[in-house]
């Protein structure tokens, strides 16, 4: 009987002790996920950073390519009413 309550008492403080490592490791999981996300969200905001840039440039790049066809469309009328042949 004696022996049985030790072995109780034993299993006890293992299974206290078990919880006790496994609400450490929880604790520096939950940690760690928080620290992931953090990252995650920094580099989501970068990204967007930069997509917004590659949309400058896109928006630029239209502008002049806009404007070389217009400066094209003059000079070609131009060249009609001076009579030059390309």
């Amino acid at each position: 009987m004696e022996q049985q309550r030790q072995q109780e008492q034993s299993e006890f403080v293992t299974k206290a002790e078990l919880n006790k490592e496994l609400e450490g490791l929880a604790g520096m999981m939950s940690r760690g996920f928080t620290a992931m996300n953090e990252k995650f969200d920094a580099m989501s905001e970068k990204f967007d950073a930069m997509i917004e840039v590659v949309r400058g440039i896109a928006d630029r790049t239209e502008s002049i390519e806009s404007a070389l066809r217009q400066d094209q469309t003059r000079l070609d009328r131009v060249e009609q009413k001076v009579g030059i042949d390309r």
